[in-house]
């Protein structure tokens, strides 16, 4: 799977828009998934999840997931619960 810059700016900005949390909570969670989707690791706050029709998936604890769509649109799909 290729993540490209435009599937991470378009799950930041839907996080940055929706997560409720505290700015500093934010800021870890941001750094958190920028990490994981550019090295394809999970880490303390994100966890990479795989799901049959929807491909790998970045969750946040306490938010969602984000599964990035076709690599042309750059776009993501978000996911509270399956």
């Amino acid at each position: 799977m290729t993540i490209t810059s435009a599937h991470i700016f378009s799950a930041i900005s839907h996080y940055q828009k929706t997560n409720g949390d505290t700015a500093l909570m934010e800021e870890k969670n941001t750094e958190a998934l920028i990490e994981a989707m550019m090295k394809m690791e999970g880490n303390d706050y994100v966890t990479i999840e795989e799901i049959d029709g929807l491909g790998t998936g970045f969750y946040i604890t306490g938010h969602g997931s984000y599964f990035p769509n076709a690599i042309a649109t750059g776009a993501v799909t978000f996911v509270t619960s399956v």
